[in-house]
């Protein structure tokens, strides 16, 4: 038997590629941690093999969090996408030009959202698809204590935190924030700052 590594391609599928018919001689042997699960004879690599391509599949999205207000640029990971023709990203209704940066990546750029929620993100016409928050920007309203030295807790009050989300931006340095509730929130300055930001993805600020 010669040993392969399948290839993730879904939950139900996996993939084993440059199989040739020397490999199949003995029939096709499936283990799981090392144990033999399955044992199934196979004619030749011929019998299946298909003439039709195989159909590209989105698999996951990053960052997938993305702000309703400002939109934002995803890449969405996959498998065999085109690089021939023109892709489209698809969020629940909205459908925006994608741009392929290989037959594993396409680059999504997202405007501004009438909608908050979960929804599924595809590539139109692929056999997968993945699903992405959509949330608004946080505001602030009040910050304790004002003049900000490295170390301090600061209390931060407003509105829209999410929870495991939402990150301060002292000055230039980012820092996740402990999350209150999705009113208040608390971040540790990392050093002295003349400006506080807030947002729900560590990117739009």
């Amino acid at each position: 038997h010669t040993t392969l590594i399948g290839t993730h391609v879904s939950p139900r599928e996996r993939a084993c590629l440059d199989v040739v018919d020397d490999d199949l001689s003995e029939g096709v042997t499936i283990r799981l941690n090392g144990v033999e699960v399955l044992t199934t004879p196979v004619a030749s690599s011929e019998s299946i093999e298909e003439d039709t391509p195989i159909g590209f599949r989105t698999l996951s999205v990053r960052p997938s969090l993305v702000s309703a207000d400002q939109g934002g640029i995803l890449t969405v990971a996959g498998v065999n996408y085109p690089l021939e023709r023109k892709l489209f990203c698809r969020i629940d209704d909205l459908v925006v030009e994608g741009e392929a940066l290989n037959t594993t990546a396409v680059l999504c750029r997202i405007p501004q959202l009438d909608r908050i929620g979960t929804f599924n993100l595809t590539i139109e016409g692929d056999a997968g698809g993945t699903s992405i928050r959509v949330l608004r920007d946080p505001s602030i309203a009040q910050v304790t204590p004002t003049a900000i030295a490295r170390g301090d807790v600061v209390r931060v009050e407003g509105a829209n935190f999410v929870e495991g989300a939402t990150f301060c931006k002292f000055d230039s340095h980012i820092v996740p924030a402990a999350f209150v509730n999705t009113r208040s929130i608390s971040c540790v300055a990392p050093s002295s700052a003349s400006t506080l930001r807030v947002s729900n993805d560590g990117r739009a600020f």
